[in-house]
């Protein structure tokens, strides 16, 4: 495909305004970023942090890595599963927090 003689090149997702768009018959996004950026902020406030008291701790994290996992979340369709995903995320932070074992609730 070309515009105006320039080639468009073809790709399977696309980013826009921070959220990755996969393509398809159907509008499906794609919540690996999203993921991978939350959790990274989420250790680099805790290998900063883990001696504060639990109580900063669980503020810092709500006020920068909790957005990051929302941003957008009223206007975007998610599945089930990705729904369940991000759930994981929060509850792996609270984990985090809190030092409680992956098993444990």
């Amino acid at each position: 495909m070309s515009v105006n003689g320039v080639n468009i090149g073809w790709v399977n997702t696309i980013k826009y305004l921070g959220t990755c768009i996969v393509g398809g018959k159907k509008l499906r996004l794609d919540i690996a970023n999203v993921k991978r950026g939350f959790y990274a902020a989420c250790n680099s406030i805790h290998s900063y942090a883990n001696t504060f008291y639990e109580i900063l701790q669980l503020s810092l994290h709500e006020s920068y890595c909790v957005p990051l996992l929302t941003y957008a979340s009223a206007a975007l369709s998610l599945t089930a599963q990705q729904i369940n995903e991000l759930n994981i995320c929060l509850n792996t932070m609270y984990r985090l927090v809190f030092k409680f074992h992956r098993w444990e609730s």
